[in-house]
């Protein structure tokens, strides 16, 4: 939310926010709004069901098309596609400028700025802060996937040794810490969970 006012506040539009994206039962690309800011007399839209897994292929399908490929969105409201102006109007839209969220090389949503008092056309400036915020957004969701993907790996890994019947442990071969015991050994060992591993005899430290 604070990244969200500051683009406001440098750009001076009256909503910025982001949208997720997200696949129905068909597989079709849907945009949820999570996040956003408004201006002082701007109104909130940030809990309009409306917004909520709005399908690409019926509002705007050019949309993602071009924000697949890494293109930007930008615009008055009265110059863009009649449906993209049924989504637009309903939301006090003059004019807007959408830029895509790329990880991995997939499309997974945008960050957007709405001007709701004028129609305006977006400078360079505009659209070189929102790129840039989308490309932290982008490593910041990176890094949150990386951090789930080894989660998920860790819980896989426990669970295998932890259905073993046998002892099992992994040594740090550097520091010869006892980075996991399985539970079996626990259940061997009770409360007196070895820290320290030296020259394979296991040892809790003095």
């Amino acid at each position: 939310m604070n990244m969200l006012r500051q683009l406001g506040d440098i750009t001076g539009a009256g909503r910025t926010h982001i949208s997720e994206n997200t696949r129905n039962a068909d597989g079709s690309l849907l945009m949820s709004r999570t996040a956003e800011w408004c201006a002082p007399g701007v109104r909130p839209e940030l809990d309009n069901p409306a917004l909520q897994n709005l399908p690409y292929d019926t509002f705007c399908p050019r949309w993602e098309k071009f924000m697949r490929r890494g293109g930007i969105i930008m615009g008055q409201t009265d110059d863009l596609p009649e449906s993209e102006q049924r989504m637009l109007k309903p939301l006090g839209i003059l004019s807007v400028l959408a830029v895509p969220v790329i990880v991995n090389a997939e499309f997974v949503g945008f960050i957007g700025f709405d001007d709701c008092l004028e129609a305006r056309d977006w400078d360079v400036r505009d659209i070189s802060l929102l790129q840039s915020a989308a490309a932290a957004f982008s490593l910041v969701v990176e890094k949150q996937n990386a951090e789930a993907s080894l989660k998920e790996s860790h819980e896989r890994f426990s669970a295998v040794m932890n259905s073993m019947r046998d002892l099992v442990y992994v040594i740090d071969m550097d520091t010869y810490k006892v980075l996991f015991v399985n539970q079996y050994a626990r259940d061997v060992f009770g409360m007196a969970i070895p820290r320290v591993c030296i020259l394979g005899n296991i040892r809790t430290p003095g």
